[in-house]
């Protein structure tokens, strides 16, 4: 009885502690085990390659998998290094973010910043901080990125020689410009690269007083042939920066005033700032350290699925170097990230670079370099202008590199020609270098010279800057567009456009050929209605016929609530349109229901009031029925002639006056026609 009774108590205990906390505690556990069941994935470096890899994994559901963790040498959450130079110009640094902290809580990821990793421990699969934390790794990401190359000359101590490359940088930068004396608004920058000639620029626009100082031969050696370094360097000069070629640095000193800078073949510079902006190098130096195979050139060594030598760890963007890829561009670690992520998920894919794009954009001009430059041999092509330099290298009609000094309409379009190997024209080619195009501009290439300011999405408000934002920051279909910005989520006919900017296959179609004719037959109807004389009424009974439509009261009612019924459902498209939960059907199957609906309703007006117009209230309801239709036939029409997307010319203009003033015409229409309905009735 005694054993008897212990089991009874065992059997009671489950429901004593009550069953809704019996099922949380369940679910907790449940969940607990699936934590302890997702492997666990360290990225070590937060830059712009290290947030791509991450947001890839949100995007692919990989979060189930793995709990990542990741560590950040910056105190400062992953931000734009590419934009990094808007900081000097003012711009707010938060604006770079590329994600604030609270991103990664939403998403699960441990964010520690500011906490250096010291050491990679691949057999015991570890890492230690430089804090002395250890943490466990199933799977270890590199993603370090690179450090600026500091010159190796002697430097008489700390402060004299700064480095541009982050954010801190930057920020220490212009805290000694804000609070020092007028000396140091005298700037030595040592670099003539993308990078020292881009910050010079900033520096003159704080109204310092700036000098370039470059070793090799030509500004920009390892992007421009001389020709184009010439053409840019005489730019800068009249822009009023002094550049230096040819000038070796022998050491740094200081002076009385600040700094001095000694060179070799020149009397010295004094300055209060000396920038050092001479490139960068692939911060591999965890990855030696661990017994990871390293490349001469720099960066850890990985094949074409991101692996390292060692196992479970794989490297992408400036610190991985698989012997193809240019160093210290982004694109190319954005798509190892985006490779790495889907490998991490099961996929297997492997990394293939694409065409190198270099860019330099300047207030004074823009430069672009594509593919390889320096192909020795090719056929050299030259177009040269007041402001433009254009330089093709040409080999069996197919264009290996280019470089472009000064805006080019044909740049996207060129870059798919290089990329794609594809051969041009003979006609193209001479049409080059008699004025400097190919004659190859497409909607990609219009798109790539519209302004920030033009508004892609008339929906939903969403500028061109904003796309070109998104997409940098790693939405590369329309659909990762819409659900950033909301472009496209409403009537769609942005897609194309979307798709473009993105590089992605365009998915909407043009508008059809039915919609064209629809607004061509409502636009006459409307005018008609506006212009033709009213039907006469017969005096005699005997002698009515169609005008019995406007004579006898029960006609008038069906024909009056035919044409309400039009207008109602016709408006459906504005329900469609503007309220995100409405997704009932295509929005191009509505477009074209509204057009039917518009055409008929102007029959019907023409059945209810026989060309007439009616005085006083009846007459502003009229007025306004007929600018309400008359413009969206004309929207109608004209947008036949447009591509979907954005618009080019007074058609375009046309077109999105019209649709806008379509639009204000229809809401007075629901109360001026309440007002008529209640006079029919009641008066």
């Amino acid at each position: 009885m005694k054993g008897a009774a212990m089991t009874t108590t065992s059997r009671l205990e489950l429901p004593a502690i009550g069953l809704g906390t019996w099922l949380r505690e369940r679910a907790r556990s449940r969940a607990t085990a699936r934590t302890r069941q997702r492997e666990r994935l360290v990225l070590v470096g937060n830059g712009m390659v290290g947030h791509r890899l991450c947001a890839r994994l949100v995007e692919l559901g990989a979060l189930d998998r793995y709990e990542v963790v990741i560590y950040g040498d910056e105190a400062t959450p992953a931000y734009d290094r590419v934009h990094l130079t808007d900081v000097l110009k003012g711009r707010n640094p938060h604006e770079l973010l590329l994600s604030r902290a609270e991103w990664y809580a939403e998403h699960g990821i441990e964010l520690r910043l500011a906490e250096r990793v010291t050491a990679v421990f691949t057999g015991e699969r570890r890492i230690l901080t430089e804090s002395g934390r250890t943490d466990r790794y199933d799977k270890l990401v590199l993603a370090t990125g690179a450090r600026a190359r500091l010159p190796n000359i002697p430097v008489d101590g700390p402060g004299l020689l700064v480095a541009y490359r982050t954010l801190e940088d930057a920020r220490s930068i212009l805290e000694r410009l804000e609070h020092g004396g007028p000396s140091e608004r005298s700037i030595v920058v040592l670099g003539g690269g993308l990078l020292g000639i881009e910050a010079a620029r900033a520096f003159q626009g704080l109204g310092c007083r700036v000098v370039v100082l470059e070793a090799a031969s030509q500004i920009l050696p390892r992007n421009l042939d001389p020709v184009g370094a010439e053409a840019l360097l005489a730019m800068l000069r009249d822009a009023g920066l002094e550049v230096r070629v040819r000038a070796r640095v022998e050491r740094i000193e200081r002076a009385p005033s600040g700094v001095r800078v000694v060179l070799e073949d020149a009397p010295p510079l004094e300055a209060g700032l000396v920038v050092a902006a001479i490139g960068t190098r692939a911060a591999d130096d965890l990855a030696r350290a661990a017994g990871l195979r390293c490349s001469m050139h720099g960066g850890v060594e990985v094949n074409a699925r991101l692996c390292t030598s060692a196992p479970h760890v794989f490297a992408v963007g400036d610190c991985a170097n698989d012997g193809r890829v240019p160093h210290g561009l982004v694109a190319p670690g954005y798509a190892m990230a985006d490779v790495l992520a889907e490998n991490l998920v099961g996929r297997r894919r492997r990394f293939e670079p694409e065409q190198a794009v270099t860019r330099l954009k300047l207030d004074i001009t823009e430069v672009t370099i594509l593919g390889n430059p320096h192909e020795s041999t090719a056929t050299e092509l030259v177009y040269r202008a007041p402001g433009v330099y254009r330089r093709l290298l040409v080999r069996d009609r197919r264009i290996l590199g280019a470089i472009s000094i000064g805006a080019w309409a044909e740049l996207a379009a060129l870059q798919r020609l290089v990329g794609e190997s594809r051969k041009v024209s003979e006609r193209s080619l001479q049409r080059f270098t008699e004025s400097g195009l190919l004659g190859t501009s497409d909607e990609k290439s219009r798109l790539a010279v519209l302004p920030d300011s033009a508004v892609v999405c008339q929906c939903m408000g969403v500028s061109c800057g904003r796309l070109r934002r998104a997409v940098a920051e790693g939405a590369t279909t329309p659909d990762a567009l819409g659900r950033v910005t909301l472009a496209g989520t409403l009537c769609g006919s942005c897609r194309p456009t979307l798709a473009a900017l993105c590089g992605a296959p365009a998915s909407a179609p043009a508008p059809g050929r039915a919609l064209g004719l629809l607004g061509g037959a409502a636009l006459l109807l409307a005018v008609a209605t506006a212009l033709v004389p009213r039907v006469p009424l017969a005096q005699r009974f005997a002698e009515r016929g169609i005008d019995v439509l406007w004579i006898d009261p029960t006609a008038k009612q069906v024909t009056g609530f035919t044409l309400l019924g039009f207008v109602t459902l016709g408006m459906l498209l504005s329900v469609r349109k503007r309220v995100r939960r409405f997704r009932l059907g295509s929005y191009s199957f509505f477009r074209l229901l509204h057009g039917i609906l518009g055409t008929a309703a102007l029959v019907a007006l023409f059945a209810h009031t026989g060309f007439r117009l009616g005085t006083n209230l009846d007459l502003v309801l009229m007025v306004v029925f007929l600018v309400a239709t008359t413009t969206g036939a004309l929207s109608a029409l004209l947008a036949h002639r447009l591509a979907p997307g954005i618009g080019h010319g007074a058609v375009a203009r046309i077109a999105t006056v019209g649709r806008r003033l379509h639009d204000y015409a229809f809401w007075p229409l629901p109360v001026l026609i309440f007002i008529h309905v209640l006079k029919s009735y009641y008066f």
